[in-house]
């Protein structure tokens, strides 16, 4: 799949009408997903718009500085079977170009996503000034899983899977009000604990719920816990891709 007519053809497609489309229960978690992570994230989801090109099957959301995108899911038999059902749609949505990187029509491998995608998203999501790119699929190759890691710009990608929990941080025992610490203020704590990156616990950058906030290697995080005798403390860790 490429984004080359994207590029050409945003505003209308962007701004075209896209009603009563009915929305299989794996995307549907999935689209929720995306709105509980944006507002997570400090977004307001009221300015956020959906799209859905019913040719392709395939879902975007705008919002900002982040372009989300949503591939077919196909993780059951019976959601193979399905199909969406378009009342009414845009004209873009008959718009030809390929989706999966390998297999045919029908085949399991046609859920994964290939490198060349992956590319597309990339040079549309610098060509609009995109900061984020958030991708939902089955799965994606072991080439278009290093592209993600490599990429000019970010790309978060997250399964089906991990979606059917639409808020990590809404359990009694999950920590909460995680947060980036600003450049100043990760200076003065580490200024104030030089040994920090061995005192501190680490989140791995493959985590999703560092996926969900949108923390990359190296930065530095707050979030609260509750302890019975201390009240709500305050903690901090790294984030980081490798662990020594």
């Amino acid at each position: 799949m490429t984004y080359a007519h994207l590029k050409k053809n945003a505003p209308s497609i962007i701004h075209g009408p896209m009603n009563r489309v009915c929305i299989q229960p794996p995307t549907a978690h999935a689209l929720e997903y995306i709105d509980v992570m944006l507002q997570a994230r400090g977004y307001d989801i009221k300015k956020r718009k959906r799209f859905f090109l019913p040719k392709q099957r395939l879902w975007q959301v705008f919002l900002n500085d982040i372009f989300c995108v949503l591939t077919p899911c196909a993780s059951t038999k019976l959601e193979q079977k399905q199909k969406l059902q378009v009342v009414q749609s845009s004209p873009e949505g008959q718009i030809k170009y390929p989706i999966f990187s390998e297999g045919g029509k029908n085949s399991p491998k046609a859920q994964n996503i290939g490198i060349n995608f992956i590319q597309s998203l990339v040079d549309y999501g610098l060509a609009q000034r995109f900061t984020s790119i958030i991708l939902i699929s089955n799965t994606v190759t072991t080439p278009a899983s290093k592209a993600i890691q490599t990429s000019q710009i970010k790309i978060s990608h997250f399964s089906y899977a991990e979606t059917v929990v639409s808020n990590l941080v809404d359990h009694c025992l999950q920590p909460a009000n995680f947060r980036k610490l600003s450049d100043s203020e990760k200076s003065e704590f580490i200024r104030l604990n030089p040994n920090y990156t061995k005192e501190l616990g680490k989140y791995s950058t493959s985590e999703p719920l560092v996926k969900f906030f949108g923390f990359e290697d190296n930065d530095l995080i707050s979030f609260s816990e509750y302890e019975l005798e201390g009240g709500i403390v305050t903690r901090y860790a790294i984030v980081a891709s490798k662990f020594n």
